[in-house]
């Protein structure tokens, strides 16, 4: 019976672990705990969007060493602070103003479903490997499939039809797998993704990289809006404003934010406020 629940898994790429990244890490003493970790950290922060953080009550707090040691205890105190080190020189988390660390791929290496997409899942799965044992004139068995039909399966299934590549290659037709992800990454945050978006998104992929497409996501849904307008919003202010990296979106936001204390943290409203006012 499915409960609802949602389950998570590491995702890596046949080409992972011969990655230039991975290879450097290797290449370092105590390389192989730091790719683990780095994995661990994925896990840690399913629930965060790929933040280092935890929340008590209403107080957000980013973690330090001392809190990552803790939680993963398989490392020692310096081979958390070597790591951290590593991954920023190599791109793989960047700091925030307040501290916090942000892991920049992390939808790309985290995986998610629920048990009741799973059910479904191998349901569809046992009726392809049934069918040809049946005959055309045979319907009393597919009329199961009209009963209790899921509406996100449904979603699932024309989302997945449209975004596979027009041009084929030897007859057989190319998944665009970055394209998959970041409507994958806005569903699971912010909810359906709307088909009237699909066009907006195909031109945003031509300006920026996947990354910053879900970075944007991520920020919509930190801010607590699920719309595709603030999505597109963000991507606009930094069109305008000429970001081409995420590096770029953390120097913006630097200027944005002044130091703690100087300046009360805008609310969402204001944020969104804020991106759409110029757009007009």
């Amino acid at each position: 019976m499915a409960t609802g629940k949602r389950y998570y898994w590491i995702k890596l790429k046949d080409s992972f672990m011969n990655s230039e990244v991975v290879d450097f890490l290797m290449s370092q003493p105590n390389g192989a705990s730091y790719v683990v970790l780095y994995q661990m950290l994925c896990l840690k922060t399913i629930n965060t969007g790929g933040r280092l953080t935890c929340q008590i009550g209403d107080i957000i707090i980013p973690f330090d060493i001392e809190k990552i040691q803790r939680d993963c205890k398989w490392f020692s105190l310096d081979t958390v602070r070597v790591a951290l080190g590593l991954y920023k020189q190599l791109g793989l988390i960047y700091e925030e103003q307040d501290g916090t660390l942000v892991l920049v791929n992390h939808a790309e290496m985290v995986g998610s479903e629920t048990d009741y997409s799973a059910q479904k899942r191998l349901q569809r799965e046992n009726r392809r490997r049934q069918l040809p044992m049946q005959t055309g004139d045979s319907t009393a068995d597919n009329s199961v499939d009209n009963v209790h039909t899921d509406i996100r399966d449904k979603r699932t299934d024309i989302r997945d039809k449209e975004i596979r590549d027009k041009d084929k290659d030897n007859g057989s037709p190319a998944v665009d797998a970055g394209l998959a992800e970041i409507i994958r990454s806005f569903e699971d945050n912010l909810g359906g993704f709307p088909p009237a978006a699909r066009e907006d998104l195909l031109g945003w992929r031509e300006i920026f990289t996947d990354d910053l497409i879900l970075l944007a996501i991520k920020k919509a849904a930190l801010a607590g809006i699920r719309k595709w307008n603030y999505v597109n919003g963000i991507l606009k202010a930094w069109k305008n404003e000429g970001v081409k990296t995420i590096g770029d979106v953390q120097s913006r936001d630097e200027r944005r934010n002044p130091p703690a204390g100087q300046q009360q943290k805008p609310s969402a409203k204001d944020d969104y406020d804020a991106i759409f006012g110029g757009l007009g």
